[in-house]
């Protein structure tokens, strides 16, 4: 039997601590302003240099992948799903 090994990003590791150091320094408020902009500092760039779909494929309307019917089928699907509904369950007041 393999052992299961777990995947811990780097950026997990780094986040976390750095959080945490935020709100104790500043507060969450000001944690959570650090936060986005570095977020739009970081992310805004990285979406720039994404690649597109080619405007052929959607101009034709054959974009790979699966349609609604067969992604309904999936397992990974009803998992996004899922977890967007207790996400939107647990800050539901």
């Amino acid at each position: 039997m393999r052992a299961h090994r777990f995947r811990l990003g780097a950026g997990s590791l780094i986040f976390v601590s750095s959080v945490r150091v935020l709100i104790s320094s500043f507060g969450w408020r000001k944690a959570y302003t650090v936060l986005g902009i570095l977020a739009w500092i970081i992310f805004v760039p990285i979406v720039k240099f994404m690649k597109e779909v080619p405007r052929e494929s959607m101009e034709s309307g054959k974009l790979e992948g699966l349609s609604f019917s067969e992604a309904l089928r999936t397992l990974a699907f009803w998992a996004l799903g899922f977890s967007w509904l207790f996400i939107a369950l647990a800050l539901w007041r």
